[in-house]
């Protein structure tokens, strides 16, 4: 970031947001993540949705991680290390990598939400193409695409072409990674970073969006056969209905939460395409931007550990 950057992120809104409350969250987000995977790693609770899960686990335990370690760092460490130049320069290389494997994982967590729908979905309206088709061999399959996808997707973020030096207003020179000069031109700006938003986040909320209005129909006439308890219903008894209605129930919870949540995440990148269209309003919006960036990390810092 620039100097002037800095400064609004040192203001004490974001110092205590980011800086502590997030940090807070953080912990508990990882902590219901390992819990998670503690019980659904078990022996006995292997399924093609415990495989969906982990995986699900695996992914949030990432982006809030490495985030609160940048913020640990930044709002932490570097008052008291700022003459450090071997601390100064780790933290700046640290900020770059960090962020970017953040945005991978934030990726491959939203198409993991997805995944994780669709296979609902299939299994509510197709019970029957769901026996081909939603097993663990395809989860393995499609998780294993995911990734790749959400890898390719941010690799420009990686592509660091030089080591730039750096001196602070004490005269202390440190050094720091210089992304590749195509990274910044208008061109690249205007065409990657609207596909990499798309891809990564547009995209996959709006999927998971309507996905939630056919799972709300379905709950809705799973929630009427089990009060009227028709013996015409295509389940073989009651407990099985039930046990239908209860998952179904479990994910419309997680598709609520992941919208809301990631709503916010959604209003800070327009805000950001804005700003790469109408580079003018840079300055006026700066002030803005911080604030919506803070917010916005608390709300995915919530999403990631709100499945415990």
């Amino acid at each position: 970031p620039t100097f002037q950057a800095e400064i609004n992120f040192k203001s004490p809104f974001a110092y205590w947001t980011l800086g502590i409350v997030s940090v807070i969250l953080t912990i508990l987000a990882d902590a219901g993540n390992l819990i998670n995977l503690f019980v659904l790693t078990r022996r006995h609770m292997r399924s093609t949705m415990t495989t969906l899960l982990v995986t699900l686990a695996y992914a949030d335990l990432v982006p809030p991680t490495v985030v609160s370690i940048n913020s640990i760092l930044f709002y932490h460490c570097l008052p008291k290390m700022e003459i450090s130049s071997t601390f100064l320069t780790s933290h700046n290389i640290s900020k770059h990598l960090f962020n970017s494997l953040a945005n991978i994982f934030t990726t491959f967590s939203n198409w993991m939400i997805v995944l994780i729908t669709t296979f609902r979905l299939i299994v509510v309206k197709k019970p029957l193409l769901a026996k081909n088709y939603c097993n663990r061999r395809t989860a393995r399959y499609a998780i294993i695409s995911i990734f790749i996808l959400s890898f390719f997707v941010n690799l420009p973020l990686f592509l660091f072409t030089s080591i730039q030096l750096y001196c602070t207003g004490d005269g202390i020179t440190y050094y720091g990674l210089q992304r590749s000069s195509i990274l910044m031109t208008k061109v690249f700006s205007r065409l990657y970073y609207p596909l990499m938003v798309s891809i990564s986040l547009l995209i996959p909320w709006l999927i998971c969006f309507f996905i939630w209005l056919f799972l709300i129909r379905a709950l809705k006439i799973a929630q009427k056969q089990l009060q009227k308890k028709n013996i015409k219903t295509t389940f073989s008894n009651d407990r099985k209905q039930d046990t239908f209605f209860r998952i179904t129930l479990m994910i419309v919870c997680v598709l609520s939460v992941y919208m809301v949540c990631r709503s916010a995440h959604l209003v800070e990148v327009i805000h950001i395409l804005f700003q790469n269209y109408f580079p003018a309003s840079q300055l006026y919006f700066t002030i803005i931007r911080v604030r919506i960036l803070c917010i916005s990390n608390i709300m995915l810092t919530i999403n990631h550990g709100a499945y415990f």
